[in-house]
Formats: C-alpha cells, structure tokens, sequence
C-alpha cells in the first residue's frame, strides 16, 4: 500500500514536471516570436528614419538650390532694370542723332540751290546742259537747264546727286513711321558664358535623370512595401501556429528574410536619392548658367 502511494505521487510529480517543461517551452517560443517582431519593428523603424532623413536632406537641397535661383533672379531683375534705363538713354540719343543728321542734309540741300552743275545725265537717258540746282524738296529736285525747267525725281538723278541729297536713305529713312535700321548681331566672343539653348538642353538632360531616378525609387518602395506585407502574412502564420500548439519559428524565419529583402530595397532608395539630390544641385547651377 505504502509502495503503490508512493509511486502515485512519483507519477504525479512526473506529470506536473512534464507540464512545467512544456509551459516553459512555449513560453519560450512566444518570448522569442516577440523578439523577433521587436527586431522587425525596430529596422523597420531604422530604415524609415533613414529615408525620412533622406527627404529631408533631399529637400534642403532643394531649398538651397531654389534660394540660389531666387538670388540670381533678384539680381537678373536689378540688372534688368539697368539695362532698360540704358536702352532707353541709348534710344533717346539716337534719336537725337538722327533728327542732327537729318537736319545737317536739310541744311546741304538747302546750300545747294543755286549751284551750277553743268551737262547731266538723268537715269533714264535724257541729258541736261547748262544744268543748274532751283530747289531741293522731299519729293524731287527741280532743275533749270538750256531748254527750261525739269523737275525730277530722286531715283532719276545721277548716283552722285542722290548720295549728296540722301534719297532714300538714312536718316531719312529712320524718320518714316515703322522704319528701322537692320539689327547687326554680333558674333559671341570665345569664353563667354553659354547660350540660352544649351543651357536649357543641359536642364532638360538633368531633370530626365531625376525622373528616371524618381521612377526607380518609386518601384522600389512598391517592392519594400510588398516585402513588408509578405512579412507581416509570415508573422500572423507564426502566431496562429503558436495559438495552435505547433511551432512557429519557420514563419520568423521566412518574415525575418522578408523584412531584409524590403530594407535592401529601402537602402537602394535611399542611394538614388542622394543620387537625385546630387542631380538637383547639378540643375540649380545649369539654372544660373554655371
């Protein structure tokens, strides 16, 4: 009777125990499924501070690069508006100049009437003797000769009398409603700084670039996010399978490699946005013509 007690009692020590050891077990593998989802949580807290930090950096270049474009753009305006006064003083001296010209002529035409010019030949053939200058108008020259008095137009008179006379010519010419001398482009000089075209084709290379970085960067947050989702799955399999009694450490295993995967993709990202904060900087200068 004693003996058979006592082995009840062994038998019930052995089975509380076996209980313990199981308890044990499982709340072992509860304690390292939380770890391993604390560990998750914490890169994937390290990574999205690591990209927020890129945006930021991203944008102070941005900041920086826009600043620059606004500075130089003050500038452009302040030498916009000194360029203009000075075209404006060049206007009105010009101006002058033509109205000095103009009245010089005047003033040759006018000393010319009365002068002697002697035999004549008009443009279309017709020859004058004795010829002699009457008057001088805006419209036509009016000439005595041996046979009486002929008026004639400015286009008829020999190329010496229309040079002296300037028929058809400045400054007259700038004195008619709409008239306009022909704009002379100078040549660039070597060393200058680069035409407006290139600048702007080098602009357009750049932000291309930045496009199709911008385009790789979004794809790779796809794939993080994807990454992300498929580790989140692995860790609810994990934790059913630990409700059910059944081990889970696979599933940890498969969202672990998962949550890798999406930080090397967050890395990746993280990498062309420096790229395109590099590019950014390289945009601001081609802006200001560097």
């Amino acid at each position: 009777m004693e003996n058979r007690v006592v082995g009840m009692l062994a038998a019930f020590l052995f089975i509380v125990l076996f209980a313990v050891g199981v308890s044990y077990f499982f709340e072992i593998d509860s304690r390292r499924s939380e770890f391993n989802q604390a560990k998750s949580l914490l890169e994937s807290n390290q990574a999205g501070i690591v990209n927020k930090q890129a945006q930021i950096d991203a944008l102070r270049v941005q900041y920086d690069a826009a600043r620059v474009v606004v500075e130089r753009n003050s500038s452009l305006s302040d030498t916009k508006s000194k360029l203009t006064r000075e075209i404006a003083e060049l206007k009105a001296e010009r101006e002058k100049l033509i109205v000095d010209f103009a009245a010089q002529v005047t003033k040759v035409r006018s000393a010319t009437e009365g002068a002697e010019l002697g035999v004549i030949t008009l443009a279309t053939g017709q020859g004058l003797q004795g010829a002699k200058v009457q008057k001088v108008g805006e419209e036509d020259v009016t000439l005595t000769h041996t046979l009486g008095v002929t008026k004639v137009a400015p286009e008829n008179l020999p190329p010496d009398l229309q040079q002296k006379f300037r028929y058809g010519k400045v400054p007259f010419t700038l004195l008619k409603p709409g008239a306009e001398p022909t704009p002379v482009v100078a040549a660039p000089a070597a060393g200058t700084a680069p035409s407006a075209t290139s600048t702007l084709a080098k602009a357009n290379k750049i932000q291309m670039e930045i496009d199709q970085k911008q385009n790789q960067i979004n794809q790779l947050e796809q794939v993080r996010r994807q990454w992300l989702d498929k580790a989140g799955q692995m860790r609810n399999q994990a934790s059913t399978a630990q409700s059910n009694g059944r081990p889970s450490y696979t599933f940890n295993a498969q969202a672990a490699q998962c949550e890798q995967n999406a930080n090397q993709a967050s890395q990746q990202s993280l990498a062309l946005k420096n790229e395109i904060a590099r590019l950014q900087a390289d945009l601001a200068n081609a802006a200001v013509g560097k």
